[in-house]
Parts: structure tokens; sequence; C-alpha cells
């Protein structure tokens, strides 16, 4: 039994090493950004301590700098997801920064998750254990993902969405104290997206009508994140569609929940993930 157990274990990490580069360490896979085709974002993987018969593979989507804490440290982020939550975190590099748009992040974000499934399909990596998650606009590439499969061609069954943008937040009433964040979506999102983006259901996902294809869905919000009341809404909306979802509220948490280096909130969100995981 346990010869089983190593065999399967290996083949996982093995399975991960071949499909994002067969040449270098895994040392280096963990400290480097890879290219693995044309049209194909940067990628880094972050393994946990252990692989064991369990081990889930996460592709995760970052936010921008822009929006976030400009000292975020997403691949931190990444390895503290790998540790905590025993699964294999595949980062992913889109481009994401203002001089960017939000088309480009996109399309090149669907490929590189269309080519990541369709390696680890062609070496019988079971399809059900690969978990997309991202925060913030990472969430949003997310849900433009789901919009570009609607033909079910990738086979996404679970994702974690980490304060999603729902719409643009530019309308929303300027307090002492969100004004910051705010004035963060504004700088971003007046060079990122066009004026028709903000009813384009790939950018946004309070313009999705349709949600046949929708996966199971954990969302994470912070209670004090100026857009929460937005979020929320689309909670309801996803359960109304008798879409599986759930929204967790951290309490002392804002906009940024993954970075904070708050170990409450980090307990918090590590032990939802592990429970939704399994």
């Amino acid at each position: 039994m346990k010869d089983n157990i190593f065999n399967k274990n290996y083949k996982l990490y093995r399975t991960v090493y071949d499909v994002i580069h067969p040449s270098i360490s895994k040392k280096n896979i963990s400290n480097y950004s890879i290219v693995l085709d044309e049209g194909i974002a940067p990628i880094r993987a972050f393994y946990p301590k252990k692989l064991t018969e369990d081990t889930k593979i996460i592709i995760f989507f970052p936010s921008s700098k822009t929006i976030m804490d400009d000292d975020i440290n997403y691949a931190k982020v990444c390895k503290e997801i790998a540790q905590e939550c025993n699964a294999i975190v595949i980062g992913i590099a889109y481009k994401n920064t203002v001089e960017d748009k939000y088309s480009v992040g996109l399309d090149e974000s669907y490929k590189t998750v269309k080519y990541l499934f369709e390696q680890f399909k062609k070496l019988d990596v079971n399809t059900d254990n690969i978990i997309l998650m991202g925060e913030s606009l990472g969430a949003n590439i997310i849900n433009g993902i789901i919009e570009m499969n609607k033909d079910n061609e990738l086979n996404i069954n679970k994702v974690i969405q980490v304060s999603p943008i729902i719409e643009n937040p530019i309308d929303i009433e300027k307090t002492e104290v969100n004004v910051i964040q705010l004035n963060r979506f504004k700088e971003f999102f007046d060079n990122y997206i066009e004026e028709k983006d903000n009813t384009n259901p790939l950018v946004f996902p309070i313009n999705i009508n349709e949600y046949s294809n929708y996966p199971k869905t954990l969302i994470f919000a912070g209670a004090a994140d100026p857009i929460y009341d937005k979020i929320n809404n689309f909670n309801d909306k996803l359960k109304k569609n008798k879409i599986k979802t759930e929204l967790v509220k951290i309490t002392f948490a804002d906009h940024n929940v993954l970075g904070t280096n708050d170990e409450d909130i980090n307990d918090e969100v590590f032990k939802k993930i592990n429970e939704y995981l399994q």
C-alpha cells in the first residue's frame, strides 16, 4: 500500500514537473519564471513540503500591484498557499499593469489555462483536482475564463475568488475610510479597460447572464472592502442561479486579503480553503 501511495505522489510531482519544464530543477522552478510557449503567460510553480494522495493543483492569478498594496509579494502568497493547503500552486504572470489592456491579459490567461489542462489531461491527471484561484483582478480573469469556456472545453469544477471586482467601482461614494482603495481602482481601470468594457461579462461579473457552466465557487471578501456589498450581491446572484457558492466574510480585512501578513486572517482563509478542497 505504501508503495502505491509513493508511486502516485511521485507521478503527480513528475507530471507537473514535465508539463512546466522538463530540464530544470524543482528549486529553479520555484525561483524563476518559465516561458512555455508563445502567447502563454510565464508561470512559476510552488510545491508543498509533502505530496500526498489528496494533493491538489491550484492555478493562481494574482491581482495588479496598482490595485493592491505595492509591497504585496505574490510569490510569498503562492508559497504560503502551497504549504498551508498541501497543494501544488502554479502562479500565472499574465499582463496586468496599467500599460496593458484587460483583453490582452485575459486572452493570455485563457491560453495558459487551456495549455495546462491539455497537458495534464494527456498525462492522466484528474482535472477534478485542478482549482482556479485568483485575488481581485485575478478573480475577474477567472470569471472571464469561465465565460470563454461556454462549450466546457475545459473541465473547470471548482474556483476560489478573493475580492472579485464585480463591477467598475468608480461610482462608489468615497469616504475617509475607503478613499485610498477607490483611488487605486480609478487609477487602474481608467487605463486598463475601455468604457465599453463596463458592460462586458468577460471583464466584470455583474454582466454575466448565463450560468449553465459556472463551477462550484468559494468567495472571500474583507468586511472593510469598499466593494463588499457588490461581492455579497454577486454571491446571492450565483445562488439564485443554482450555483453552489459560499461567501466568507473576513472581519478585519479590506480589499487586500491574501497579502496582509495577518496570522489570524491567514488562518481563517487557509482553514476554509482546506475544507473546500476536500
